[in-house]
């Protein structure tokens, strides 16, 4: 098992002091994962710390933040474009961090919410995009919401959807027509009986560590997928 360690710095956003974890492997490494919380969690959510305990392992950077609102009671609706800013200034805060490579390769994404603020990114400075859980409908209580697709469609880089077949602010026809949209941009794995957070809801022969297994091994697949192509264009 490879040696990983961590780093963590602070990013002052308005009144609020931003915390920001970056697990690395020991030797220097120049791809850089930037995943971002849901709007109901934090960074400390279980799949983001399985990823930063896993993927350093393979040679990677995953660096995780807290939103400000990560932890305060009333959050309202999740307004997406509201947060690009914000994620900008923490990528941006990232790179300046001397342990990683000057032209290092960015993957930014996350899970629900930070999905659809990562998709808002520009893409110029990112070789990918992974996207956990991207959530196409919003819902409170009885009300739903369309989300746009248009953010998803105007990026020009590889994204990488990991969905649960039973995520309710997901519908599996809509997965499949962006998909159908993103071609070849877009790969989808659909995680069987997983909800939102993509958990494992109905009985299934395997376990949630199994199925996050799996979510590294894909991420790890597009990761390698995307520089090949990146660097053979160049």
């Amino acid at each position: 098992m490879a040696k990983t360690r961590y780093e963590e710095m602070t990013l002052q956003y308005g009144r609020d002091e931003i915390l920001i974890r970056i697990d690395r492997p020991e030797r220097e490494s120049d791809v850089v994962l930037v995943l971002g919380h849901g709007y109901y969690h934090d960074m400390e959510d279980d799949l983001l710390q399985y990823l930063a305990q896993k993927l350093p392992e393979e040679g990677l950077l995953v660096a995780r933040f807290n939103y400000p609102f990560a932890h305060k009671r009333w959050k309202g609706l999740p307004h997406a474009s509201k947060w690009v800013p914000f994620y900008q200034k923490v990528l941006e805060r990232i790179q300046t961090e001397s342990f990683i490579p000057e032209n290092s390769y960015y993957f930014t994404g996350g899970k629900s919410l930070s999905a659809l603020v990562s998709a808002s990114l520009p893409d110029h400075q990112d070789t990918g995009k992974i996207f956990l859980g991207a959530p196409l409908e919003i819902r409170k209580g009885f009300l739903r919401w369309p989300v746009s697709p248009e953010p998803f469609l105007k990026q020009s880089v590889p994204m990488l959807f990991v969905q649960g077949s039973e995520d309710r602010y997901a519908p599996r026809r809509k997965v499949e027509l962006l998909m159908g949209k993103l071609n070849p941009r877009g790969h989808l794995l659909l995680i069987p009986g997983a909800d939102h957070s993509l958990k494992i809801q109905n009985q299934q022969n395997r376990s949630q560590k199994e199925v996050y297994q799996e979510i590294s091994d894909i991420i790890l697949w597009f990761v390698s997928e995307s520089l090949r192509k990146k660097l053979k264009k160049n």
